[in-house]
């Protein structure tokens, strides 16, 4: 039998948060006789995310014991340990790991996720062979060049830092022309105004009520500190980047432009992003969308539910640029790959939100990263009020001594991150060349 699709399910139910979920079908694909590490791991991780790591530490020994030469399950393993504050014991877990497979990264991440690795430690010898073997595919060759890159970044040694990264985005950009590289408004973003909002209000709210709560901006621009933050108050389900809002928008006929949308909506007697996100917010009060895409689509949630509340993040460009390009993501966020378009995207995106906070009816917050980091709890205040919310409790949380901005949103937030791209300015001048450039000629003229 085939459980390819409800694997599937069951990882993205924990991606979205949604543990209750991801945990049923776990069990379903035990009784239906599968043994998949794939299982093990995204049950772990939905027990984990229901705040039970002895429940989840029990599974990965049931995995193990069913798959007993399993890399991926020790390293899963290692990270509930981390979670936990255990770092001895996610150690032996991420050494034992690497014991079993040799080329298990994501080990050697973890244990540089506890403390830093010297230059000299005999477990890089694995990650040097993995980002010289040029029969590896080359997102695996670009992992290992990361890892390098923040192993000789922690140990003070710039250049050769920046040049593993320089490496590791060139693999990430293989095979893409130029044009996929670039970040690019949506078609008809910039067409939804104030005016052409007003030219087709609606007359009454729809119905149901609404429960989004939608976080925009550019990666590691302090959305997932902001939906952590909100979710203090209570009543608040992080959904992450459940994209819910821009999948709706690709689903509306364009066409005719975004006056013809517009109208269209406003002629809607029940909301169909309402059930939508309902459904995602696990009998919560909100759920949060946190989906980069969502920056270009906030107009249509104004058209449908302009008492939707929205959080445009932003972030110092040099500090924003530096984390991107330290960062390996999973898919898109493609113009990370290189200076040039990173610089350029951060314009963009700015201007973008310029746009919505000059458009958008919706009760609205403009996020610095900064502001956060200085005082998380008044941010988790300003966040609060923004949605209705009671005051959230002071965490009492101390910020980690050590961080890495790949790592920006680990933890509670905390001042060590602000301006540590200094240092980097020589190396990632183009970006804030292609930035600069970028807001001059938006400033000029309307962004089509």
């Amino acid at each position: 039998m085939d459980f390819a699709e409800q694997i599937a399910a069951g990882e993205q139910a924990v991606a979205a948060g949604r543990a209750d979920a991801a945990i049923l079908v776990a069990e379903g694909l035990y009784k239906a006789g599968c043994t998949d590490v794939s299982v093990f791991v995204f049950h772990a991780r939905a027990l984990d995310l229901a705040l039970r790591p002895l429940a989840a530490l029990a599974v990965l020994a049931d995995g193990l014991a069913t798959q007993p030469y399993s890399g991926r399950l020790r390293v899963e393993r290692g990270k509930i340990l981390a979670r936990q504050g255990d770092a001895a014991q996610a150690e032996a877990a991420f050494d034992d790991a690497l014991t079993t497979d040799p080329r298990q990264m994501e080990a050697v991440k973890g244990i540089l996720s506890l403390r830093p690795i010297a230059l000299d430690d005999p477990r890089l010898a694995l990650v040097d062979a993995t980002a010289t073997d040029a029969d590896r595919p080359p997102n695996k060759r670009a992992k290992a060049f990361y890892i390098l890159g923040q192993v000789w970044l922690e140990a003070g040694e710039i250049d050769a830092a920046m040049a593993f990264y320089a490496q590791a985005n060139a693999l990430m950009a293989l095979g893409h022309d130029s044009a996929a590289l670039e970040y690019r408004f949506a078609s008809g973003a910039f067409d939804i105004t104030r005016d052409v909002l007003a030219a087709h209000p609606r007359a009454v709210p729809l119905m149901p009520h609404c429960p989004a709560i939608l976080i925009a901006g550019l990666p590691r621009s302090g959305k997932t500190l902001a939906e952590k933050l909100l979710t203090r108050s209570g009543g608040v389900h992080a959904g992450g980047e459940l994209a819910l809002l821009s999948k709706y928008a690709r689903e509306l006929d364009w066409t005719q432009g975004a006056a013809a949308v517009v109208a269209a909506l406003a002629t809607l007697t029940q909301s169909p992003l309402a059930r939508r996100y309902t459904a995602a917010a696990e009998g919560r009060r909100f759920v949060t969308d946190t989906s980069p895409p969502t920056l270009f689509r906030l107009g249509v949630m104004a058209a449908l539910h302009p008492d939707v509340p929205v959080v445009l993040c932003r972030r110092d460009p040099l500090d924003l640029a530096a984390a991107m390009w330290v960062k390996q993501f999973r898919r898109g966020n493609l113009f990370t790959t290189r200076l040039d378009t990173l610089g350029r995207a951060i314009a963009r995106a700015e201007r973008m939100a310029a746009h919505w906070l000059d458009t958008l009816p919706n009760p609205n917050l403009s996020l610095a990263y900064e502001d956060t980091a200085r005082d998380p709890d008044a941010t988790a205040h300003r966040l609060a009020t923004l949605a209705g919310l009671p005051p959230p409790p002071p965490s009492g949380a101390t910020p980690p001594k050590r961080l890495h901005p790949a790592r920006a949103s680990d933890g509670p937030p905390g001042p060590a991150l602000i301006g540590f791209a200094r240092p980097l300015a020589r190396h990632l001048a183009p970006a804030m060349a292609a930035y600069h450039a970028e807001t001059e000629r938006l400033a000029l003229s309307r962004p089509r």
